[in-house]
């Protein structure tokens, strides 16, 4: 399922931003100029993210899963970006701890039945340790999108 989501022009390699909300803001613009997204969806991101962080500790490394409210989303997708250097995120389970957090998983879903699924499909992806550590290894968007969909290399991914 989760192939149908990820993008390679969506995948973000050894990027950096001063914190969370240029992280996110960056992001959310370039979604909305591809048209992934509504005028809104940064606001929604943001909120969502305040309200419920996405932080999480995943004992070696540190993953974020942000996501904003369905009816923010026109084309469905999975956005990744593999930090340069972390940015500070709250942890999902205990909001005042922060996380220098490294991946970032941007989920776009429009409706919560896919949301679910490939939530739980992300989930399974960020307990992959070598997997993990391998998309810190390339700078190539093709080779990341190709561990995430175990396809190497991915070529024509495109809705």
């Amino acid at each position: 399922m989760i192939n149908r989501y990820v993008y390679p022009e969506l995948i973000w390699v050894n990027k950096s931003f001063a914190d969370k909300e240029d992280l996110f803001k960056t992001v959310a613009q370039s979604l909305y100029n591809k048209n992934f997204v509504t005028e809104t969806y940064y606001e929604s991101l943001i909120a969502r993210e305040i309200k419920f962080p996405t932080g999480l500790d995943m004992e070696d490394y540190y993953v974020a899963i942000p996501h904003s409210e369905c009816g923010n989303i026109r084309k469905e997708f999975i956005s990744v970006v593999v930090l340069e250097k972390p940015v500070t995120m709250n942890k999902m389970d205990d909001p005042q701890i922060e996380l220098p957090v490294e991946y970032v998983f941007f989920l776009g879903m429009n409706n919560d039945q896919d949301h679910l699924k490939v939530l739980k499909e992300v989930i399974t992806i960020i307990q992959n340790k070598h997997l993990i550590l391998e998309m810190k290894k390339t700078s190539s968007p093709d080779q990341i999108a190709g561990l995430l969909t175990k396809t190497q290399p991915l070529s024509e991914n495109v809705k």
